[in-house]
């Protein structure tokens, strides 16, 4: 979704502030229930993507892995997920691709990350 960070422990590949900004205003209001902090589950959603492990193991900072997995399925099914990589491409001036996953060659362990646009099959690469 963005360029690459190096970086290991809590926290180190989280949405930046600026990021956080552009992003923000697209997510859904709360419908009058304490909604668990969206920056903390997108952060989560975004670990379970990039790491492509079970949302069961989802760290504990992130939240419970069953509201991460509720967001995620809600905000695809409300198309939200278009929205959210567009933002992210423009803070990084679109240096950011998205690649066609089914023509581009991409390897076995990348091709499930297809499957959460629905028939998009699209994967997330940095240019750097």
């Amino acid at each position: 979704m963005r360029p690459y960070r190096k970086g290991f422990g809590r926290g180190s590949a989280d949405l930046n502030n600026r990021e956080w900004q552009a992003i923000q205003p697209l997510l859904p209001k709360s419908r009058g229930i304490e909604r668990v902090d969206d920056r903390r589950v997108l952060n989560g959603i975004l670990w379970r993507l990039r790491t492509g492990r079970s949302w069961a193991q989802i760290p504990a900072h992130y939240g419970r892995p069953t509201t991460c997995q509720t967001r995620f399925i809600r905000w695809r099914d409300a198309g939200l997920w278009a929205r959210i990589v567009h933002a992210a491409a423009e803070i990084h001036g679109y240096g950011v691709e998205l690649i066609d996953a089914e023509t581009a060659g991409v390897p076995a362990s990348c091709a499930r990350l297809t499957s959460i646009f629905g028939n998009d099959h699209v994967v997330w690469r940095s240019c750097k």
